[in-house]
């Protein structure tokens, strides 16, 4: 199970699917991060806002905390709250929003009637099979994280814009 979800994201930083610039230096402090976050029960904010930037950018992953905030702030991606308290634990509310927003899931009618919420956000994301059940509150770990963001970048290959 544990490498089923953890291939995707593979995938996604060795390929370069995301742009990222090959290089050995960054190679490695990429697959640091993977294995890092992999071993992680619980994700922190920073780290769903680092991937959540490789994953809507192409960038962020190796990259300082307070550029990756600069990055996102007002972006949309993420509420402005969150980049107060990087270190707090991940749930999965803020990880559905993130997505939902970073791949322009438009949802279904009450989340097109009344905007993004992390309620709706998670139940689309559940519905589109790129996060696993659980309620807004549950924390997220680094590995659901890492399947998850491999996950959606599937799904932005899948579907392309004009389609969304």
């Amino acid at each position: 199970m544990r490498r089923a979800l953890l291939l995707p994201a593979l995938v996604l930083l060795s390929y370069g699917a995301v742009g990222l610039a090959p290089g050995p230096v960054l190679w490695a402090q990429s697959n640091q991060l993977i294995r890092d976050l992999s071993e992680k029960p619980v994700a922190t904010v920073e780290d769903g806002l680092r991937m959540i930037l490789l994953l809507a950018q192409g960038v962020g992953a190796t990259e300082p905390l307070d550029q990756v905030i600069v990055k996102l702030r007002g972006s949309g991606l993420v509420r402005d709250k969150w980049l107060e308290k990087p270190t707090k634990r991940l749930r999965k509310g803020q990880l559905a929003y993130m997505i939902v927003k970073a791949c322009g899931i438009k949802g279904g009618l009450t989340m097109r009637l009344t905007g993004v919420s992390e309620r709706y956000a998670l139940r689309e994301c559940i519905f589109l099979d790129l996060l696993e059940r659980g309620s807004m509150g549950n924390y997220v770990s680094g590995l659901e994280l890492l399947g998850s963001i491999g996950r959606a970048e599937k799904y932005l290959e899948e579907h392309p814009k004009e389609s969304r």
